[in-house]
């Protein structure tokens, strides 16, 4: 007898619940990340210890984006806690791998069966990147079930890697050079004195394992000293609930110190790396009541204040076309990882397939009782800061006679 044959059901045959004998089903994926528009494909394997009915296996699968937060709230008697909660499913699909809902038999012994599903959303409707945040997510679920006749369904689901692939090329801003400056006055009312920040970014469109070259400028002409200085990108995500509350979680992923400042002095900086980690796109915001933002900052300590000046910048999957040359060269990733989705663009620089760090906040527990197999992934290049320094130069020399203007001041007033 042909061990993974489902035949109809033209005798009888005894009802054996799940209950009474379970079976082993597994949901097993063929890659480890799959981009937005692709099909998810695997296996589903099943376990069977007896011959039994059932009406088919049916697969689903889901996106779902969820912002939820409770706030203490004081009222007259005592405090109470207020659920703030925002959902869509941004997807939902399904349908037979096996059978068509009619009862059919399924054989005793091991059986494999393989699926395809596409990871396509509605016209007109843009599917987001996976995404783990400490008050929200956007999670893609992927679901098998042996409808059973009388019983309720056997399942497994998955959490699944997706990755909505951005090519900065064809962001508008993505090269677009901003300049960011802030003016602080210090010291007593009759004995004000300034103090000015001003930062410069070439460009601003960046991709994961790409370092920001941030050119530094302190002027301290006040009678203070600058305790601290530092630059930093920051991950900056605003969810909104469905009554219209907002909520806000700010994230440092990266920190490069450049020291104390004396009173009377400035400190310049050129190409100042600040390294960008594996983080999820911003080039695109997907979900509506959850948006996601990185700026770089330059932080000053004075008189035991903080004060700071940020410049937005946007984070893609594919870099713009002017810094291919600043990444170290190879070949796609293993079809295994993924199906890389610009086959049809030659010369790039390909990246590797790596997961994310964990989002300080999040309940990863929690996410590994749904799934213990799930591992967030994205793409992340690797970045040649020498080369990058040669192309920034050049660039910079080529642009020089062109730039009026920035996103946020005039080039005029900061020259490193």
């Amino acid at each position: 007898m042909d061990m993974f044959d489902l035949s109809d059901s033209e005798e009888e045959e005894e009802d054996i619940s799940p209950e009474e004998m379970p079976l082993d089903i597994r949901v097993v994926l063929e890659r480890e990340m799959y981009f937005v528009g692709q099909d998810i494909t695997g296996t589903i394997i099943i376990a069977n210890p007896v011959k039994r009915k059932m009406r088919g296996i049916r697969l689903t699968l889901r996106c779902r984006a969820e912002v939820v937060w409770w706030q203490t709230k004081r009222g007259l008697k005592k405090p109470h806690k207020i659920k703030h909660l925002n959902d869509d499913n941004l997807l939902y699909t399904e349908k037979y791998v096996v059978g068509d809902g009619k009862v059919m038999v399924l054989q005793e012994g091991k059986h494999q069966f393989p699926f395809s599903i596409s990871l396509k959303g509605k016209k007109k409707r843009q599917l987001p990147s996976s995404m783990e945040f400490p008050k929200g997510s956007a999670r893609y679920y992927l679901k098998a079930e042996l409808d059973w006749p009388w019983a309720s369904a056997q399942e497994h689901e998955r959490i699944v890697s997706v990755v909505d692939p951005i090519n900065l090329c064809d962001v508008g801003d993505a090269l677009q050079p901003a300049t960011f400056t802030k003016t602080i006055k210090v010291g007593s009312a009759l004995a004000r004195k300034k103090i000015h920040i001003a930062g410069r970014l070439e460009k601003l469109g960046y991709v994961p394992g790409e370092e920001v070259l941030l050119h530094v400028e302190i002027d301290n002409a006040s009678s203070s000293r600058i305790s601290d200085c530092k630059i930093q990108l920051v991950e900056v995500v605003k969810y909104l609930s469905s009554d219209n509350h907002l909520e806000t979680t700010r994230n440092i992923l990266t920190t490069t110190e450049l020291g104390a400042i004396a009173k009377k002095c400035d400190l310049v900086r050129e190409k100042e790396p600040l390294f960008v980690p594996v983080v999820a796109q911003s080039a695109v915001s997907a979900v509506e009541f959850m948006k996601i933002t990185h700026e770089v900052s330059i932080v000053i300590q004075v008189n035991g204040s903080t004060k700071s000046v940020s410049q937005r910048i946007i984070i893609g999957t594919l870099p713009t076309k002017n810094s291919y040359k600043r990444f170290n060269h190879g070949t796609a990733p293993s079809p295994r990882v993924c199906m890389w989705p610009y086959s049809h663009l030659t010369h790039l620089p390909f990246p590797t397939v790596t997961p994310s760090p964990p989002c300080p906040g999040v309940d990863w527990n929690y996410i590994m009782c749904l799934d213990p197999e799930f591992q967030l992934q994205n793409v992340c290049y690797q970045f040649d800061r020498k080369k990058a320094i040669e192309t920034f130069d050049d660039l910079s020399e080529a642009d020089s006679a062109d730039e009026e203007g920035d996103s946020q001041g005039n080039l005029s007033d900061f020259s490193i």
